[in-house]
């Protein structure tokens, strides 16, 4: 299975973006961040539900760079963004990261809840 593809739920897509098979594999993880920014350009502006699983993935300052990098670039084509699988010091990662979109995005603890909350206008 694909880390980024596209769900349908409740009517609306979803990009999940999901890193939580990486673990400390570093080439994926950069890899999978270098797909996103032309996975979401090729929709339209402010339109873009993102779901990204971290559960298990290990942050280094590389990492933490393409990261913040990579939510610079797609944030004009984002609506909504949720985050799952945050823990210990991806919390810190989020925060650091979630300063530059906190506007639109929402960490949970459940994909159930994260979906409900991407469709709800």
């Amino acid at each position: 299975m694909s880390a980024i593809r596209s769900i349908l739920y409740k009517g609306k897509e979803i990009i999940v973006i999901d890193f939580s098979e990486f673990g400390a594999d570093k080439e994926k993880t950069l890899a999978t961040i270098a797909q996103v920014f032309p996975t979401l350009s090729a929709r339209p502006k402010n339109s873009v539900l993102t779901l990204t699983n971290v559960n298990g993935m290990r942050f280094d300052k590389e990492v933490l760079d393409a990261f913040k990098e990579s939510v610079m670039q797609v944030k004009p084509y984002q609506k909504k963004a949720a985050v799952i699988g945050l823990k210990g010091i991806q919390r810190a990662a989020y925060s650091i990261i979630t300063m530059m979109t906190s506007d639109i995005t929402k960490a949970f603890d459940s994909e159930a809840e994260a979906k409900e909350w991407l469709v709800t206008d």
